[in-house]
């Protein structure tokens, strides 16, 4: 964060790359002549120009609306990367062992 004025985390979904799933770190500057925070005018968030209409009816899948959608992270991924959320990882060993003492429990 101490080169970058903002920096936000994005992932797409991607069914043939292997896990399908693929995260992107956005860092940006503001522009020089900003009234905004630096961390607000560089937000990546919004788009920072309009498409000029030709373009824009060209298009089948960009828009604004969903451009700015592609920020949006699922509310565990939010949690964890900006609130400090902790994560347990769990891998399939523990799973089977927890499993395993239920079983002997029941």
């Amino acid at each position: 964060r101490k080169q970058y004025d903002c920096v936000q985390y994005a992932y797409t979904q991607i069914p043939t790359y292997p896990c399908g799933m693929i995260g992107f770190l956005i860092c940006s500057l503001a522009p020089e002549d900003t009234k905004d925070s630096k961390q607000q005018a560089a937000s990546c968030k919004k788009p920072r120009r309009a498409l000029a209409d030709e373009m824009a009816k060209s298009l089948n899948y960009y828009s604004k609306e969903m451009h700015t959608a592609s920020f949006v992270l699922p509310a565990f991924a939010r949690r964890i990367i900006y609130e400090g959320a902790k994560v347990e990882r769990l891998n399939k060993t523990k799973i089977m062992e927890a499993e395993a003492e239920k079983a002997q429990q029941g």
